[in-house]
């Protein structure tokens, strides 16, 4: 074999990103042997697991009694109920779980109701269409509904987010008729705001504050920008007619979005009223609420002040001074611990995307690297088999040389000696040709190996590039 030949077996094939199928068998094998070890094996685990993670995140204890056929005794309170079956909360031994007890197993339940109004505190906290989103707020209020409170409570924290989710976390208040909403707000910026102004009774902090809704779009160079004046006046238009249907001062909300409008405060039948002001300023009597050139933005003693908020509250658990008699008592917060993880998720897929994006310039270096060090590596391979060719062509020259000269030995020569003479003839055309080739295979064997570990660095930058974020 020829030493090119021999070079060239020991050449590795082309490079690419392409995991052999045998190996991707392998780690999928892997992987499932991975899962499949997670999964507790006995549903006492599982049972005890959930018991850990319920246990002390309801709300006020309640000694309902539920005795089965069996005289077994379960203290603890009903979640919810149906025709067949009802949803109990346990408690023993300082750890709480829920089971569903079939009716025909009942012999008694003996309820310990709490007087007063029970409330249902949903959260809207975090950026609206990622943190908080309509199917997370409709899947609260299916829990809420199973509890049967009088109030559901929406707690709002967030800066806003989009207008296109907010209108359908609107829309799911709208739909939920048979449950009494109530906002109570922290901070409610933006398209939060416009949620608040959807619930009929509207609560604040003190310190709180709403309003300053401003749609805004982004611009070529991704940057906020104001959209146009009859888009944001069509959409102030439908805000001001939401808040109107829940019993708010239409102006108000368009104070939150239109720049030009100015309002006053006065009063009407004694109470506060919201007036446009003319060309003329504000009437006797009356206080300036806006000027032209912002949007409207209230604190939580404004908000009252102006007649939006219905009182003021330090906490939610406070509003039972507003809402007696009676124990102001949370029904259940199964619904609230489900959003909360919701948003968990998706700020934390947020945090990632963020970093993906602060990154992909980087990213995007270290991809072209690795397709121009694959190229060049396959650059050279293909530059072994050209160099292959060429040599097996010139070698099968020789050996047919070789073949003819061995054929044409005249008559009477001594044929030990011709064929001697004929193969170093021969040997010494092959040493020649693999002098030819030596240093040109060489040069390209290196040319891959660099290129190989190039590619091999890359990746392995990218990759660390990727798990270093959150």
């Amino acid at each position: 074999m020829s030493h090119l030949a021999k070079s060239r077996l020991s050449a590795p094939g082309r490079v690419s990103g392409k995991v052999h199928p045998a190996k991707r068998r392998y780690h999928q094998r892997s992987f499932l042997r991975w899962r499949f070890s997670l999964i507790p094996r006995w549903p006492g685990v599982l049972l005890a697991v959930f018991a850990a993670l319920v246990a002390g995140a309801g709300g006020p204890a309640r000694g309902d009694t539920l005795i089965k056929n069996s005289g077994e005794q379960l203290n603890g309170k009903v979640i919810s109920e149906d025709d067949k079956s009802i949803l109990y909360e346990v408690h023993m031994e300082g750890l709480v779980a829920r089971v569903t007890v079939p009716l025909g197993e009942i012999r008694t339940l003996q309820r310990d109701t709490i007087a007063g109004p029970g409330y249902y505190p949903l959260p809207i906290e975090g950026e609206i269409g990622s943190e908080v989103t309509a199917a997370s707020l409709e899947d609260g209020i299916k829990q809420a509904r199973l509890a049967k409170p009088d109030f559901v409570v929406l707690f709002i924290n967030s800066p806003g987010g989009s207008i296109t989710e907010m209108f359908k976390i609107v829309q799911v208040i709208r739909d939920a008729k048979d449950l009494r909403f109530v906002a109570y707000v922290d901070r409610a910026i933006s398209a939060a705001g416009i949620v608040a102004l959807s619930c009929p009774r509207l609560y604040m902090s003190e310190n709180g504050t709403i309003g300053a809704a401003l749609p805004w779009k982004l611009g070529p160079d991704g940057t906020p920008q104001e959209i146009e004046s009859k888009f944001r006046s069509a959409f102030a238009g439908e805000v001001r007619g939401l808040a109107e249907s829940a019993g708010h001062s239409g102006l108000l909300a368009s104070g939150m979005i239109e720049p030009d409008l100015e309002l006053a405060l006065t009063t009407k039948n004694d109470k506060p009223y919201v007036i446009e002001l003319g060309p003329n300023g504000p009437p006797r009597g009356a206080i300036l609420l806006k000027k032209k050139g912002g949007v409207l933005t209230l604190t939580g003693k404004e908000a009252l002040a102006c007649g939006l908020a219905a009182g003021n509250a330090a906490s939610i658990a406070d509003l039972g001074k507003i809402f007696g008699p009676g124990v102001w008592h949370k029904v259940d917060d199964l619904g609230w611990n489900s959003m909360k993880h919701q948003a968990a998720l998706a700020r934390k897929q947020g945090e990632r995307n963020a970093y993906l994006r602060s990154v992909a310039p980087e990213l995007e270096r270290i991809r072209a690297h690795v397709e121009q060090s694959m190229a060049q590596a396959n650059g050279a391979v293909a530059g072994l088999d050209s160099l292959q060719k060429d040599h097996d062509a010139e070698l099968a020259v020789i050996e047919k040389k070789y073949q003819d000269t061995i054929k044409a030995m005249p008559a009477g020569e001594d044929k030990q000696a011709w064929a001697a003479r004929a193969a170093q003839t021969h040997d010494a055309a092959v040493a020649t040709l693999e002098d030819k080739y030596k240093q040109p295979v060489a040069d390209l064997q290196q040319k891959y190996r660099a290129a190989k570990a190039e590619c091999e660095q890359a990746k392995t930058e990218y990759n660390t590039m990727l798990a270093a974020g959150p």
